[in-house]
Parts: C-alpha cells; sequence; structure tokens
C-alpha cells in the first residue's frame, strides 16, 4: 500500500477481486486482460510520461505475474474496461 502513496502523478487507484472480474465477464462480457485473484487498476496523470516511474515502483512490488501497462489511450481503456463496467 505505501509503495503507490506516496507516488507523485497517481490519479486513481482501483482494486478488483477475481469474483468481480468474473460477473463483468460473464454478464456484461468483458474480460479482465490479466488473470488473478486481485487486479490493481492505476491511473497516472502529469505533464510528463509517468510509465518508466511506475516501472520502477513495480520492480519493488510483490506480483503474483506480470503486469498489464497500457501504454497508449486504446490499451488502457481497455484495462480500465473491467472497472468501468
Amino acid at each position: 500500500g505505501r509503495l503507490f502513496r506516496d507516488m507523485e502523478g497517481i490519479a486513481a487507484l482501483e482494486l478488483i477481486d477475481a469474483r468481480a472480474s468474473a460477473l463483468t465477464a460473464e454478464h456484461v462480457g468483458v474480460s479482465a486482460p490479466v488473470k488473478g485473484a486481485w487486479q490493481l487498476l492505476i491511473g497516472l496523470a502529469g505533464e510528463t510520461d509517468l510509465t518508466d516511474r511506475l516501472a520502477d515502483a513495480l520492480e519493488d512490488a510483490e506480483l503474483a505475474d506480470e503486469p498489464a501497462v497500457g501504454v497508449d489511450t486504446t490499451a488502457q481503456q481497455r484495462l480500465w474496461q473491467v472497472r468501468e463496467a
């Protein structure tokens, strides 16, 4: 939790459990881009590209698998689609 709490440029943090992802896939037809018990969506906002900074922070995190990163608008929308549905 503290890893991202003090990081500049974070505009949104959303934690989604596997049950919510499964319900979204079943009822709305929107599948999560990654599988796992939990998904943490991180939205960045800033005047500069903060992707490298986030990548550095993720190196220190204990992740179950490789993160999915939306580096362009289309990929970002796909990542947030599960949450929006």
